[in-house]
């Protein structure tokens, strides 16, 4: 993935992009548009400064999105639910 790579972004506004990823993170276009999507390029080729603050909040974001404890909170929580609905057929 590019933010591993400390690359900047720039990508379609999809849903489950802006889940995980918001405009403090990629450039984001609207899908289908070539104008936009120009627009971002100019403006990451032009800004180097802000450049370099999408690519850090997103290299932070997904060390913190990958990090053990959020990795392990979130098998725990699904372990819990799975289990939950297990006890609820008995």
């Amino acid at each position: 993935m590019s933010y591993s790579m400390r690359k900047p972004v720039i990508a379609s506004r999809l849903i489950g992009l802006e889940a995980n990823f918001d405009a403090t993170c990629v450039k984001l276009f609207e899908p289908g548009n070539a104008i936009e999507l120009a627009q971002c390029i100019l403006e990451l080729y032009k800004d180097p400064e802000h450049t370099k603050l999408l690519i850090e909040n997103a290299y932070v974001r997904m060390l913190e999105r990958n990090s053990w404890e959020n990795t392990r909170r979130v098998f725990t929580e699904t372990l819990h639910e799975l289990m939950s609905l297990n006890r609820g057929r008995s």
